[in-house]
């Protein structure tokens, strides 16, 4: 049965809460342009730059950890990046930084944002260009067991965006059953088809943890786990977060696995950005959580919030956190 919910934004209190963030350190650059007619040499759009520098602003992990931090939470974030970049994080946005290598250049995504319509006329990334790190459990374990132990964590944020950090090769739910023997909830937001490596023998989710796809990621995850003649419903699978884009979400309830659907209440006029909402939405639920004690509430709170956020331009979520 399916459940219609009004959302009801409530103020969220989380000011000193303890939020570790692990994952992907990714740098995003911005250029903002006017585009002026079409290129005579291609198909494509001529646009002119409207600022010699771009926009420069922490992605991925580093935009959750930095948005965390803009909300009032001492946040840690768990990744790997130069020396120099972890420095920048700290003075900047007040993340304390767990260094787990140390490497010797950004994974960078460089936008390039028609100004007026707000449209992404392309996206350059420089993957191929990063030499690929090693990074295993035992070297996460090792680097958070200490604010682990000093009860310094009260909710975690794993931000897998497929840039290498969590290895395929590793079979990471020895982290994910190490926090949950420490009673901390726990969000894997993740782009990888195939979750078998964050599971142990497949087994159905730990109670506290919830896992975060979208509706694309679902179906993909549903066919690389159980084959083409896939029998998996996901409606018995407890603590699924399907984003649904500019309908919402649709959870997967832990108490008796009903079907929530959260609609977003209304949508203002203009271009909507929404770069960084899917990173304020899971913040947002894992500060809904520690608030609400409810995964419903959570949720509800947590689409208000990612969805107020998509009017507001990317250069300036931080500022307005």
């Amino acid at each position: 049965m399916i459940q219609m919910t009004v959302i009801v934004l409530r103020k969220v209190d989380m000011m000193n809460k303890n939020v570790l963030v692990i994952g992907d350190l990714i740098i995003d650059k911005t250029y903002y342009v006017q585009v002026k007619r079409i290129s005579p040499e291609a198909p494509v759009p001529t646009a002119e730059l409207l600022e010699e520098c771009p926009h420069i602003s922490p992605g991925g992990a580093g935009f959750a950890a930095a948005f965390s931090s803009a909300q009032g939470n001492k946040t840690i974030l768990c990744s790997s990046m130069p020396n120099k970049t972890a420095s920048h994080l700290s003075y900047k946005y007040n993340i304390s930084v767990l260094l787990v290598e140390n490497i010797s250049n950004n994974i960078i995504k460089t936008r390039f944002i028609d100004k007026e319509s707000g449209y992404h006329m392309i996206r350059l990334d420089n993957d191929l260009l990063i030499k690929n790190i090693e990074i295993t459990p035992d070297k996460v374990l090792s680097s958070i067991e200490p604010i682990i132990k000093g009860n310094s964590v009260d909710v975690c944020l794993l931000a897998d965006y497929k840039k290498g950090f969590f290895n395929t090769n590793c079979r990471w739910h020895e982290l994910i059953d190490y926090l949950s023997y420490n009673n901390i909830p726990t969000l894997l937001d993740t782009r990888m088809e195939n979750i078998r490596h964050f599971m142990d023998n497949n087994k159905a989710l730990n109670k506290n943890l919830w896992l975060k796809l979208n509706k694309k990621e679902a179906e993909l995850v549903k066919y690389n786990l159980y084959g083409e003649n896939s029998s998996w419903d996901m409606s018995k699978t407890p603590r699924l977060l399907i984003t649904q884009g500019s309908q919402g979400l649709t959870m997967i309830s832990e108490k008796g696995c009903a079907i929530i659907e959260v609609p977003i209440e209304c949508s203002k006029g203009g271009a909507p950005d929404t770069t960084g909402c899917g990173d304020i939405f899971d913040i947002s639920f894992l500060e809904g959580i520690i608030q609400f004690k409810d995964a419903k509430e959570a949720a509800k709170y947590a689409v208000k919030t990612a969805s107020k956020y998509a009017w507001i331009p990317f250069k300036e979520k931080l500022c307005l956190a």
